[in-house]
Parts: C-alpha cells; sequence; structure tokens
C-alpha cells in the first residue's frame, strides 16, 4: 500500500455543547451532514469570498477536529476564538502532529480516517508519533492527479475562491445551509457560473518548477503549484486557455510547452467559446 508521511501539521479540537452550530454557520462546508471517519475539506473565507484558511473537519467524538498545516494554526485558531463570542465552545491550543496517508487499499488501522476529498478512491489519514518511512513524490503525484490543491504549495490565502481550487467539487462548500462567512459571493459565482479559475492537470514537455507562469498569446493565464516531474498542478484562466486552444496558440510554463487537462471526476470542462470571448 503507498504510503506518505506528512510533517509540518497541526490539530485543534473544538468541543462543548454549541461545537456543530458554530461551525456549521462559520466554514464553507456542511458540518451538520458530515458523516464519521471522513475527513472534509474546508474552509473560512473573508466577507469577500476568499479562503482566509483552509483545513480539513473530521467528527471526533460530540466535537470536532481540525487539520491545517502547522504554519497557519496559531492564527486560525485565534481567528476561531475571534468568532466565539458567547458560544458554548472550547478551542484547543493547536497540536503539532505527522499524519500517515495511504491509498490504493483499505486500511486495518482502527484509527485512520478517509480522506474525503478524492474522487472514486480510497485515501485514509492516521495521525502516529513514530511512522515507516513514506513516499512524498507519490502523494504529491496523486494530489495533482486528483487536482487536490492545498494552501501555500497551489494557492495564496485571501487572493483565492473556494471555486477557484475546486472546494465545490469535493464537498468543501454547501450551497444547500444557510449563511457563513462570505456566502452571499460563493453563493453568486455558483448560480452565475462565473467561476473562471479552475485547477488543471499540466504535462509539460520537460520538468517543471513551482511557481512558473502559465503564459499564451503573450498573456499570464496562471501559475503552477505543486509539481512532480513533468506534471504539475496549475492554477489557470479557461476562458484564456480556450481562446488560446481555438486560435492554435501554445501554451507554456516558462519556456516549457505544456498540455493542460482536467482532473479526475470534475463536473466544470471548457467554456463555450463565446463565453471565453467576452
Amino acid at each position: 500500500m503507498p504510503q506518505a508521511i506528512l510533517t509540518e501539521r497541526a490539530q485543534i479540537h473544538v468541543s462543548g455543547t454549541d461545537a456543530q452550530h458554530f461551525l456549521h454557520n462559520l466554514v464553507t462546508a456542511d458540518i451538520e451532514g458530515l458523516p464519521y471517519r471522513v475527513w472534509m475539506a474546508s474552509a473560512l473565507l473573508s466577507a469577500q469570498g476568499k479562503i482566509m484558511f483552509g483545513f480539513l473537519v473530521a467528527r471526533n467524538g460530540d466535537g470536532f477536529v481540525l487539520e491545517l498545516a502547522l504554519q497557519d494554526a496559531a492564527e486560525f485558531h485565534k481567528r476561531l476564538k475571534f468568532y466565539r463570542l458567547r458560544a458554548k465552545v472550547d478551542l484547543s491550543q493547536p497540536a503539532q502532529v505527522s499524519i500517515a496517508a495511504s491509498w490504493s487499499s483499505d486500511t486495518t488501522d482502527p484509527a485512520a480516517l478517509r480522506d474525503g476529498r478524492f474522487f472514486g478512491l480510497d485515501v485514509w489519514r492516521s495521525a502516529r508519533s513514530e511512522f515507516a518511512h513514506g513516499d512524498a513524490d507519490a502523494w504529491t503525484s496523486l494530489r495533482i492527479e486528483y487536482g487536490i490543491a492545498e494552501p501555500h504549495a497551489d494557492y495564496a490565502y485571501n487572493d483565492t475562491f473556494p471555486h477557484d481550487v475546486n472546494l465545490d467539487q469535493i464537498n468543501g462548500v454547501s450551497f444547500k445551509k444557510g449563511c457563513y462567512v462570505g456566502q452571499v459571493v460563493v453563493s453568486r459565482m455558483q448560480h452565475r457560473g462565473t467561476a473562471r479559475r479552475r485547477v488543471m492537470i499540466a504535462a509539460g514537455s520537460g520538468a517543471l518548477t513551482s511557481s512558473m507562469e502559465v503564459k499564451t498569446g503573450g498573456k499570464i493565464a496562471g501559475t503552477i503549484g505543486s509539481v512532480s516531474g513533468t506534471s504539475g498542478m496549475a492554477l489557470v484562466r479557461l476562458d484564456r486557455i480556450k481562446v488560446a486552444m481555438d486560435r492554435g496558440e501554445p501554451v507554456t510554463a516558462g519556456d516549457i510547452p505544456v498540455t493542460l487537462r482536467f482532473p479526475v471526476g470534475v463536473s466544470y470542462g471548457w467554456p463555450s467559446s463565446s463565453e471565453a470571448e467576452a
């Protein structure tokens, strides 16, 4: 079974009588409908609908546990306390953890929870103090193939909408629940179909490098995030790429020609030529 060891992670525990209500009305995911033994993607947004913090959330007994990058944990914890007000919620201090992620078969680890972001594939995550060696590049390749973008590696905070990085594709955003911070903007993008930036898989004619600019027709269309050899996760303007395709213009990352394809399981596609030209 392939396995990767993910270091520099942290967990925050949210408990108390109002824990579910508090999170459900604050973050993007459907907390009330969250099943047991599953990690779900979610985000805390600004009032403008942009991602301030991206994280995973899972049920933990009568409460919840949030997992995110260690470098964001202290500030995220502080922000949660700011929103707590009079709610009966207890927030633990962030605890640093290492995560074992495994895939391609069922796990025998009773402490492992399924990573619900991967379409049609069982990926398991468990926090332990000691692990065997893992394959970090295989994990990056897996994320690229499924379009699973992560903060810092693939996108910047306060500059990215949930649709940009496929939270709408992996149940990281609920369009059925009531208000949460940034909900108006996100719902408008969903119902008007105005999301233009999306995650794509870039295949280069040579090795790709993170932060390369994706260009076509003399214009910047996006950037490369996580890379694995000649493959990379690209966050790009679909309309600009579509115009280039229609005109037969090359797409490059740096000076390297690339082709772009959609990640596994996504529902979006190329805009029509008229939409792309608008």
